[in-house]
């Protein structure tokens, strides 16, 4: 029987990430933490990184780097290319360059577009709403 995690499996926390975004962002922080709750190390640990990255980017994340103090919190970067599985091989292999070890709360963020592109609440709400009734269709409530 396969490890879960808050009641979800692996596949499961795949396909749920981009949900973890909310208003915020999503690290590889996090994915670290979540494939160290369900016990996965080794090449296990990298095949759920990696797909967790696809997913994140295939729902419309993208790479952002924080802005500190300013508003918005962050702004997107292309340091670790534009194509999805570009984004997402320069992204590991910067993290494995540093060590691959554990990082930082927040190193290597992602988040949708309207987190830092829309400042009015209403049409955020709106926009989140929608992107999410895309992504997951089968989901009662969000």
């Amino acid at each position: 029987m396969s490890k879960t995690l808050h009641d979800l499996t692996e596949e499961e926390w795949v396909r749920f990430i981009p949900l973890q975004i909310d208003d915020d962002r999503v690290s590889l922080w996090n994915l670290l933490g979540f494939a160290r709750g369900l016990e996965l190390e080794g090449l296990a640990r990298m095949d759920f990184i990696r797909r967790c990255l696809r997913s994140l980017l295939d729902a419309g994340a993208v790479p952002v780097e924080p802005t500190i103090w300013a508003w918005p919190r962050f702004r997107p970067t292309d340091r670790f290319g534009i194509e999805r599985d570009e984004i997402v091989e320069n992204v590991i292999a910067d993290w494995q360059a540093r060590g691959g070890g554990d990082l930082d709360w927040g190193e290597y963020p992602f988040s949708f577009p309207e987190n830092f592109e829309i400042d009015d609440v209403a049409e955020w709400r709106r926009v989140r709403e929608a992107r999410l009734r895309e992504l997951f269709p089968d989901l009662d409530e969000l």
